[in-house]
């Protein structure tokens, strides 16, 4: 299967999840009254407005706090409601691509020269990496989703080609990272461990 396109979400923090969980994620909206006539997203469970008041100090919505400074690393858990949990990726406000050979998400870090991503990127596909920072996730349903942490769980309009959907073989999902420096560019990776698959994957 070949990679995936890059997912752009304009320095938004991409954050994955199980399916499960998509609707305690309310992403930048807060729910509004009944009686609100033009809300930003109506949905069976209610009417929200977009919060665009960001207060990653004192954050409001659930955007609000992936976006606060102690969510700073490249990749950690964050803790949902009902006690479950999900992996934030912080991208420096970069796209972030997967690497299916490689079985790892990619962003770059720094880059000279936009044009030469590509050639970069099979640059590190050939490389040997030393793989750490290691990070087990244990998840209770199977179906995994990344997608922009602004947008709302539910929402209707986020579409297919700005989510990427994993089915997991075990309930416990690993990660490394590693950064990779070339002449042009620091990409970062990260891996996932091999019991994740594609869903729409042969």
């Amino acid at each position: 299967m070949e990679d995936l396109k890059w997912l752009d979400y304009d320095g938004c923090p991409h954050i994955l999840m199980e399916k499960e969980s998509l609707n305690f994620w309310n992403g930048a909206y807060i729910p509004v009254e009944d009686s609100v006539e033009l809300p930003d997203l109506e949905l069976k469970s209610g009417k929200f407005n977009i919060h665009d008041e960001f207060d990653f100090e004192n954050p409001v919505t659930d955007y609000d706090k992936v976006c606060a400074p102690e969510y700073n690393q490249p990749i950690q858990e964050f803790e949902l409601r009902q006690r479950q949990k999900a992996i934030l990726f912080s991208t420096e406000k970069c796209p972030l691509t997967w690497v299916n050979s490689m079985k790892c998400f990619a962003w770059f870090q720094s880059i000279k020269n936009i044009s030469g991503k590509e050639e970069d990127l099979e640059q590190a596909k050939k490389a040997n990496h030393n793989w750490s920072n290691r990070l087990s996730w244990k998840i209770n349903s199977n179906e995994l989703v990344l997608f922009n942490s602004f947008n709302h769980g539910l929402d209707p309009e986020m579409g297919a080609e700005n989510i990427i959907e994993f089915t997991s073989r075990t309930q416990t999902v690993t990660f490394e990272t590693t950064p990779f420096s070339c002449n042009n560019s620091t990409i970062f990776l990260v891996r996932m461990s091999d019991c994740l698959i594609l869903q729409n994957q042969s």
